[in-house]
Formats: structure tokens, sequence, C-alpha cells
């Protein structure tokens, strides 16, 4: 009796740090209990898949690179019902999930409520292709979701360019927003203006921030910001840091800045945040390990999918609503967004030959996040 040959898809697969990429096939099997099998419709190309595939983080080769993925399910495993807001999951539907997954119980997570912590945790974008079911990235035509996932069913009226972000860029920032408690009336300053600097000045203002300063030295990135929150934006290449400190002060009467938020990555720029702020200010940094105080999200560089506690679910019930609902507020269109990184599409049978020109071209812009697409089904 002949059996059928076994389904096959393709992944953009790294085999060693800057390398092309080679475009390899896999079987896709049938999926067990607590897995869902997703066709990929978006992924970005993160800061984090960067330094991995320039070999500045340890990750396992080969590999196949992106975390931040969205797409359309096609097979749902038993036991997946509903996602983390209690939606009901079906085939056909767009959904996104955290970026790291662990299935089993784990101190870190029921005592601390630091899920991210958990020994073991596999992170999707940062395993082996080459074992069982070798599709855990986003740079393939298909990925599975694992068990110990949190999967969020997308709302139709989010576009696949505004929702692949939400599962780490998005909800860094909206950790980051909270951690640093901004509130109705404060005055907020971020350093940086890239990605998640955008993002940042956007929910600050949600929040009911009154003034939001940005600093860059990128002119396109000032002037860029206005169109997020950002009510005065401050070239720091013009100024040295005393003047840039005098600026911020002058603007955030009486006594300086309530939150500084510094997601810029360079160290060097800390001195300046200590001097622009209010006493006993709130200063955040995004990958700082934990909060001074406890929030209801585990730390600064936790996701926000990964908390799921039954008391915290309107959090996460606002999350993928709290950008989309602002652009619509101040009439940002899709191209606006587009605009304030670059975008770039190919189908997957050229995904070898220009994913390093799409690396360069993400490093050259100087992304917080390089972001490109590597993927999108049935368009370019």
């Amino acid at each position: 009796m002949s059996t059928a040959p076994a389904r096959m898809a393709t992944a953009a697969v790294y085999e060693a740090p800057n390398t092309l990429f080679v475009l390899k096939q896999f079987p896709l099997r049938p999926v067990r209990h607590g897995e869902v099998l997703v066709r990929v419709s978006m992924s970005t190309i993160c800061r984090s898949d960067i330094h991995s595939y320039e070999g500045r983080r340890p990750n396992p080769c080969p590999g196949i690179l992106g975390h931040e993925i969205i797409g359309v399910i096609e097979e749902i495993g038993e036991d997946i019902e509903r996602d983390m807001r209690g939606e009901p999951l079906n085939i056909g539907d767009r959904i996104t999930w955290s970026e790291y997954f662990f299935d089993g119980q784990c101190y870190y997570r029921e005592v601390h409520d630091m899920p991210q912590k958990c020994q073991g945790i596999r992170k999707y974008g940062h395993d082996l292709a080459a074992a069982d079911p070798h599709f855990l990235g986003g740079f393939a035509e298909y990925c599975y979701i694992l068990p110990g996932t949190w999967i969020l069913k997308l709302p139709p009226d989010l576009s696949d360019e505004e929702g692949t972000p939400l599962n780490c860029g998005v909800a860094t920032m909206a950790s980051v927003t909270e951690a640093a408690e901004i509130g109705l009336g404060d005055a907020v300053v971020i350093q940086g203006l890239g990605l998640l600097g955008l993002y940042g000045a956007a929910m600050a203002k949600a929040r009911g921030a009154r003034c939001v300063i940005g600093l860059d030295a990128v002119r396109d990135r000032l002037k860029i910001a206005k169109k997020f929150g950002v009510d005065h934006a401050i070239d720091i290449s013009c100024s040295g840091a005393q003047s840039v400190v005098a600026q911020v002060r002058t603007l955030c009467p009486p006594d300086g800045a309530d939150a500084v938020i510094e997601v810029c990555g360079a160290p060097d720029v800390v001195p300046l945040a200590d001097a622009a702020h209010r006493r006993a200010l709130r200063t955040r940094r995004s990958g700082q390990s934990r909060s001074s105080r406890r929030s209801s999200m585990p730390s600064l560089r936790s996701k926000i999918w990964m908390r799921l506690s039954r008391r915290r679910q309107s959090v996460q019930c606002s999350v993928p609503r709290l950008f989309h609902d602002w652009r619509d507020r101040n009439a940002v269109t899709e191209a606006q967004l587009q605009s304030a990184r670059p975008l770039y599409r190919w189908p997957m049978d050229r995904a070898s030959r220009r994913s390093i020109i799409c690396f360069d071209q993400s490093v050259q812009h100087g992304e917080d996040r390089g972001r490109s697409i590597g993927r999108r089904s049935g368009r370019r």
C-alpha cells in the first residue's frame, strides 16, 4: 500500500553568521495535541535578528530567523479552542503569538510571574531548523505554534504592517510606559526616535502625558516623530549635552521631566537623562531586567502576551488597539506608518539574494529595530 508523499514547504535558512540565506524545503507534518499550523503572512527583521545574523548573540544554526510574525491558521490541534482573550479560534483566523514558549510547571512563572525566566524556555526565530517541526521562525512559508504559546486573534481593521510588531516592539514599549507610571499631566522625555521611540511617544500621549519630548540625531526621525505624539523634537547633533538638558528643563517646568525613557541603546546618554529629570523621577531603559515596582508586566523586556492572569485580562485586551486607536485619532495613514521605517518586500524565491541587501539597508537606516518583510503571501 503506497503512502502519500510528504507535504513540503520552504524556509529561508541561515546556516552560519554573515552568510547568504539558503532556501530549503522541510516536511510539514500534521499538527499534534496543543499545536497550531500557521501560514505566514508577514514577518519583520528585529534588531535581535540582525545581531544573531552577525554572530553577536548565540543562536542555533542552521536556523530560521523572525519572531515578530503574523499568519493565518491552517490546522488546529486538540485542546486549542480560544486565544488568550477568550476569543474562539478557527481555521482561517489571522493571529499573532508570543515570542517565546514554555510548556510545563515553572517556579518563576507561578511564583514570580516571570515566565520569560523559566529554564528551558524556547523562542521563535531562535531555534534549530534541523529539528522537528523545523518551522519555528517567521522567514518561512509556515510556522508551527507549539504548546506553551500565547495566541492572539487580530481584529480585521488592524493591518499586517501594524500587527506584525505587536508581540515584541509594541509589547516592550507598553511594558516600559506602564513601568514608568506615565499618567495624566506628565512631561516625558524619549531618548531615541526609532520604532520603539515612536511607540513610546504614542503610548505616553494615550496615557495622558501633557508634553512628550523626543531626542535624536536623525533628521527624518525628528520630522516624523511629531505625527506620533512628540510635541518637541530636539536634534541632539546640533547641540551639546548641556544645551539639550537646558532645553528639556525649560520645556518641563518647574523642575524637569517626570519620566525619561531610553530606547537608543547608547550608554553614554544616561548622564543626560539624569540631568534632565526632576527629583524622584521615573527613568526606564528598554532592556532593564526588572522595574523598581511590582508591575502587571513582569519585566521591561517581557512581552505583553506573556501574562495570562485573568485578573489582568483588561491589559491584554487593550494592547492590540492602543496604537491603532491613537493612529485613528491623529489621522495617521498607513503610508505614514511605513515611512517611519523602510519597508522592503520580496517573494520567497528571491529571499536568498535579497537577504544581505535587506540587512544592510536596515542597519544603514539606523533603526532601533531594522525592519523588512521576508515574505508576504500572494503579493510583493
